[in-house]
């Protein structure tokens, strides 16, 4: 069985199926700003909606954790989403300074060999 969320910036007020009584959510942005963590604009900005099926365990799991971080589960979705992409992005950042530091290692070590080594390790390339 599949649930149907609808995600989007604005906040969403949960219900609690036993007593009907509206639980209080905090935005995205109070979020954001009692963890002191920035939300970049393209996450918070009004009006946009994305509609997801989520399979009906991955949703309990938001649920349940959003009301312990007494959050919407839009604004939970919004912050994993947001912390994940920047982690990725942070990954990538690592990735690439890699890259260039062993670009950078090789280059060095072509320069010191001789000329004779230089053309005999072409030569191996090609």
């Amino acid at each position: 069985m599949r649930a149907t969320a609808v995600v989007s910036a604005e906040e969403v007020s949960e219900v609690d199926s036993e007593s009907q009584v509206p639980k209080p959510r905090r935005s995205v942005r109070s979020v954001a700003a009692g963890a002191g963590t920035a939300i970049p604009t393209e996450f918070t900005t009004q009006g946009n909606k994305f509609v997801i099926r989520l399979p009906a365990s991955l949703r309990k799991k938001i649920l349940q954790i959003s009301r312990r971080h007494q959050r919407s589960m839009n604004s939970e979705i919004i912050l994993l989403l947001g912390r994940y992409l920047e982690e990725q992005r942070s990954q990538d950042v690592i990735a690439n300074d890699q890259q260039e530091a062993l670009e950078s290692k090789l280059s060095r070590k072509l320069r010191a060999l001789s000329a004779e080594k230089r053309e005999a390790l072409l030569a191996l390339l090609e």
